[in-house]
């Protein structure tokens, strides 16, 4: 992330909403209402890092203040596109810059919670921008399973809080999940006498195509994460199969 400025366009841009005054007028003409209603424009402070796309550092420009926003920080983010063509892809690279704002302030901030990032494209093209002002039209016909999904709570499985019985039903991914479950166990010779017979198993039924290759993969892990002790351990009971 540099600061360096390269066209007319970047300078007269970046150089007045540098400005604290002409940046607050900017933010009070532009801003819903709703977004100003949250903001304290006093507290207005210019951020000197630039997040653009090195790519796009000729036709590109961007501003970033921090700003209190009721009891916290956020940052407001302006960029300045003026590209000979309306760039459709914009939505997607635009996520990608408020990212890195964010990591910034993580990185400089570790204990504190994220900060919103709020966006304003400023558009100085001469041709009509018709490009999407979200990024959910850019997934074309998983459109509405991207709005369904994309920044929604992640899936967890937690193997720990999960039954043995359970994880069984699932014959191979079941005893991956059952490895990490326990890796660290005391009763090593427990987890081998349900382990060898399921990994036997599994050898046998998924010869033709993933069962030995898998059963190697996972006698790798098990002998990688024992002590030398279990793994003769192992070795003894291995035999048996």
């Amino acid at each position: 992330m540099t600061t360096s400025i390269h066209q007319p366009n970047d300078k007269l841009f970046k150089l007045s909403l540098a400005k604290i005054p002409v940046a607050k007028e900017f933010f009070l003409a532009h801003l819903p209402a709703d977004i100003l209603k949250q903001i304290d424009l006093n507290t207005l402070e210019f951020q000197k890092e630039t997040f653009i796309d090195e790519a796009y550092k000729s036709t590109e420009a961007d501003v970033v203040y921090k700003v209190t926003i009721g009891n916290t920080v956020g940052y407001l983010y302006l960029l300045c596109e003026h590209q000979t063509e309306v760039d459709q892809w914009l939505a997607f690279r635009l996520l990608g810059y408020m990212t890195r704002i964010m990591a910034l302030h993580h990185q400089q901030n570790p204990t504190d919670p994220l900060p919103v990032v709020y966006p304003i494209v400023v558009y100085a093209g001469e041709k009509p921008w018709d490009a999407p002002l979200d990024i959910f039209q850019l997934f074309g016909e998983a459109e509405s399973l991207a709005r369904s999904t994309f920044l929604k709570p992640y899936q967890l499985w937690d193997i720990h809080r999960t039954d043995d019985d359970e994880l069984s039903q699932e014959q191979l991914s079941g005893i991956m999940a059952f490895s990490l479950k326990y890796r660290k166990t005391r009763d090593f010779k427990q987890f081998l006498k349900s382990f060898l017979p399921w990994l036997h198993e599994i050898e046998i039924q998924h010869d033709e195509t993933c069962g030995k290759a898998f059963g190697r993969i996972l006698l790798k892990y098990i002998i990688d994460a024992s002590p030398q002790g279990n793994k003769e351990l192992l070795v003894q009971e291995a035999q048996h199969y």
